[in-house]
């Protein structure tokens, strides 16, 4: 049986890991933009959406004259990173339920207001709501934290200095208990 505490501390771990993922993607981007001086770059990065950056990243390696194996995995991890994002912005951004009945049978509403979202005859649907059960978001958790993880190999040939930096940031699964 699941409580809220269960389901507030696994909120916890995927706002962490989705923060540990947006600060690789920031300091890859600060980098790609002004190698060397990542201050620089992560000044003008800094008034960006992550969506923005993500964008960025894509298109500043595709003209760089990287190696096509990084590019193709820079691209494979910008894929995830949007797919993330998404999934990110439903639970950061939406209003959890928090009712102990489905709490206590392992799951949780998550409702997010969509003035985009029609029904069949076309009416407005203001609210999305999406239930997420506690495994699956403990499961997110792992992947998201796997992501960042992911995420810093692509800034070891960039600045080797800096991922080693965050890495050390990131620690382990025996280190935070799991």
């Amino acid at each position: 049986m699941a409580t809220r505490k269960d389901f507030m501390e696994v909120l916890g771990m995927l706002a962490v890991a989705f923060a540990q993922t947006e600060t690789v993607v920031d300091m890859l981007l600060a980098e790609l933009i002004a190698p060397g001086q990542a201050w620089i770059g992560y000044t003008v990065a800094s008034e960006m959406s992550t969506s923005r950056k993500v964008k960025l990243i894509e298109r500043l390696v595709g003209v760089a004259g990287y190696a096509e194996q990084y590019r193709q995995r820079v691209g494979e991890f910008v894929k995830a990173v949007r797919k993330q994002l998404s999934f990110r912005n439903r639970l950061i951004h939406g209003f959890w339920s928090m009712d102990q009945v489905e709490m206590g049978r392992g799951f949780v509403t998550v409702v997010k207001p969509d003035p985009g979202r029609r029904n069949a005859r076309g009416e407005c649907e203001l609210l999305r709501k999406a239930r997420y059960e506690i495994a699956d978001l403990s499961d997110a958790a792992t992947s998201a934290a796997d992501l960042a993880a992911k995420g810093l190999t692509l800034l070891i040939p960039v600045n080797p200095q800096l991922a080693s930096a965050l890495e050390a940031g990131l620690g382990s699964a025996e280190e935070h208990g799991d």
